[in-house]
């Protein structure tokens, strides 16, 4: 066995918990508490066969702890980041847990009090919140690159950890190339070995900041684009020779903001009379822009997207209007939902003369997280991944959440669920070694099994996941719900 490294253990604890046996919680809000402990890679309890061919990292981003010096985080994805790292080799298991010291957390720790705010909790203070003390709390996603890897927050730097031992290194502007903003969602285009990602940029003028990392370990901003309005905006699309950019009529009420009222939260509001706006950027000429406003809509995440005759098929989750995600009171995990919006699977077609989208929805139930295989990112696609999410109030009804492979043509192709208590977080593709097709492989998720108060990594087989788990690979505690992640192949060794 690979000899590990070592991190210090210790525990991290809400008052109040473990819940009374005798109290009702939501399902997944159960989660939705600091992490059970960190530590650093240890064996993981397995259930079934791990399969041999898989061999690598898992990394996971996801809020870790909910509350500081006693005061909650009044919106849950507001909680200060932490990686869970799953190494997996020669049908072993190894799992590992650790808060990101942020700089904001840090000097928190180190005054013994809250000082900074986040987009759904406001700093303590009115003079604080003039100041705009908003923290980085690191906790969106992963971004392995040029051999670095980094947790990426919505609106702040990238912030760099050590892969082996998940030691935070701090946060980097890559030389001064990125102003303040590096959003959590960037995405590689194969065909091209690249990657590209984006920031908003806010100030008198809100920019459009697209960025460009090169294989060979050079960053560099591709253009700016000037905004009508300052918007929120989560992900974007590539294909092999476009970016594509859906700007939700989603506004943030700058004047009040800095005027210190309420939170980032607080200050933004649904402007659907301002319509949707489509950007696309050539990524040869990413100055000849071509932009439209249409019909007003919401996306969180996007799953993929191609060209095809001179058109650009987008594939993606869309909400009619914004959708709030919800707030959960951490102190006694009760729900609060959110404002009745829905996200349903759609292809969309982007015709670039007549400037026009027009969408047809895939599947008729409520889903989010949406992914395709990765050798087909930026190409022509016909399967992606996803999860079937109930709801809170179907749940209580018996409804189970879900992993569906669906074919964007044809429907739903295969289903897994593990019962009414256990959730899912995104999947994850992992190609099978020596596989016949590249389609073949397994299917990866993070799940949480509230009657266990545990979570495991789940191990399917891809193209039959109604045969159940081929592993369930089990922490000894908790983890609260991850956003995103990566699947890394390869890491340096561990001596």
């Amino acid at each position: 066995m690979d000899k590990m490294p070592q991190l210090k253990t210790s525990r991290s604890t809400v008052s109040g918990y473990p819940p009374a046996a005798n109290e009702q919680y939501v399902t997944w809000a159960r989660g939705v508490r600091d992490i059970g402990r960190e530590h650093s890679f240890e064996p993981l309890e397995v259930e079934g066969q791990v399969p041999d061919d898989l061999n690598g990292v898992l990394y996971l981003n996801g809020p870790g702890l909910f509350s500081h010096f006693g005061s909650p985080y009044k919106y849950w994805p507001d909680g200060d980041g932490a990686i869970t790292a799953i190494r997996l080799n020669a049908g072993k298991t190894w799992g590992a847990c650790r808060v990101l010291e942020s700089q904001g957390l840090v000097e928190e720790r180190k005054n013994q009090q809250p000082l900074y705010g986040s987009v759904g909790t406001a700093p303590a203070s009115w003079l604080d919140r003039l100041r705009r003390k908003y923290k980085n709390p690191a906790n969106i996603n992963v971004l392995h690159w040029a051999g670095r890897t980094f947790a990426l927050y919505e609106s702040g730097l990238p912030t760099e950890f050590d892969p082996l031992t998940l030691e935070t290194i701090g946060e980097t502007n890559f030389g001064g190339v990125v102003d303040s903003r590096f959003a959590a969602h960037p995405h590689h285009v194969p065909r091209r070995g690249t990657t590209y990602n984006f920031g908003i940029e806010y100030g008198r003028k809100t920019r459009l900041c697209v960025y460009e990392m090169r294989p060979n370990a050079t960053i560099h901003r591709m253009v700016e684009i000037p905004l009508d309005w300052p918007p929120i905006m989560h992900d974007f699309i590539a294909t092999d020779n476009h970016l594509i950019f859906f700007i939700p009529p989603l506004k943030v009420q700058t004047a009040t903001l800095l005027m210190g009222v309420g939170s980032v939260m607080d200050n933004i509001k649904w402007k659907e009379q301002l319509g949707t706006e489509v950007i696309v950027v050539p990524i040869d000429d990413p100055k000849r822009v071509t932009r439209f406003r249409t019909d007003p809509f919401f996306q969180w995440h996007f799953a993929n997207a191609y060209e095809r005759q001179g058109e650009i098929v987008v594939d993606f989750v869309r909400y009619a209007r914004f959708n709030m995600v919800g707030r959960i009171n951490v102190k006694k995990s009760k729900w609060k939902g959110d404002n009745g919006s829905r996200g349903y699977f759609h292809r969309s077609v982007i015709n670039l003369r007549n400037k026009t989208l027009t969408h047809e929805q895939r599947w008729d139930q409520k889903c989010e997280l949406p992914v395709v295989f990765p050798h087909k990112e930026g190409q022509e696609n016909d399967t992606v991944f996803l999860g079937g999410f109930s709801g809170e109030r179907a749940r209580k009804e018996g409804a189970v959440d879900q992993l569906v492979r669906l074919n964007i043509d044809r429907g739903v192709q295969d289903i897994v669920s593990l019962g009414v208590n256990t959730t899912f977080t995104e999947p994850h593709f992992v190609s099978r070694k020596g596989a016949r097709s590249a389609d073949e492989g397994y299917l990866l998720s993070l799940t949480y099994d509230s009657d266990r108060d545990r979570s495991s990594l789940v191990i399917l087989d891809a193209e039959d996941l109604s045969a159940g788990p081929l592993a369930r690979c089990w922490f000894d505690h908790h983890i609260p719900p991850v956003f995103h992640g990566q699947w890394i192949e390869s890491v340096r060794p561990i001596k």
